[in-house]
């Protein structure tokens, strides 16, 4: 959907700047249409998974092989230059969605990351305030819980006897 609006947009301001200056603004408009369709790829590749993003350029070098080469209103490519065109064109939409991607996974992993480490930081405030082991336990627990998103239970274990579970649980 987003690279079908983009390519239409695109298509309509290519045919304005075509008709409005022959040859040397057909060449700039080539270049913005190459980049706007760029873009799309790379959004759709940075909000989803990696399979979308494929499936997004290949369709990127679809619409611009049907609305930007000719023939125009197919997808006939008539020379070489437009093969070498569109393969070039869906070598860098992958690229760029690829590496998207990737940008995407990592800033995952330091969410979660700084989650962890803002738990720990939390679990760390409640052992020191804690007055009995009573208070750690829970407050070990409660970790435990906002880490791994589940209800948590924590055995203790008396040196002299085993005492039974202490549940954290709330």
């Amino acid at each position: 959907l987003v690279i079908g609006a983009w390519s239409l947009v695109i298509y309509f301001l290519h045919h304005s700047a075509h008709a409005a200056h022959a040859t040397h603004a057909a060449a700039h408009s080539a270049h913005a249409t190459h980049a706007v369709v760029m873009t799309a790829v790379i959004v759709v590749a940075v909000r989803t998974r990696r399979g979308v993003a494929v499936y997004a350029a290949l369709l990127a070098a679809l619409a611009y092989n049907f609305f930007f080469l000719a023939p125009r209103y197919t997808l006939y490519l008539a020379s070489f230059a437009s093969v070498a065109t569109v393969g070039l064109f869906l070598v860098a939409a992958l690229v760029c969605g690829r590496l998207a991607n990737r940008l995407r996974m990592q800033l995952l992993l330091v969410q979660t990351g700084r989650r962890h480490a803002e738990i720990l930081r939390a679990l760390g405030q409640r052992l020191l305030s804690a007055t009995t082991n009573a208070d750690a336990v829970n407050a070990t627990a409660t970790a435990l819980r906002d880490a791994v998103d589940a209800e948590s239970v924590v055995l203790v274990r008396d040196e002299i006897a085993y005492q039974g579970p202490v549940s954290g649980i709330y």
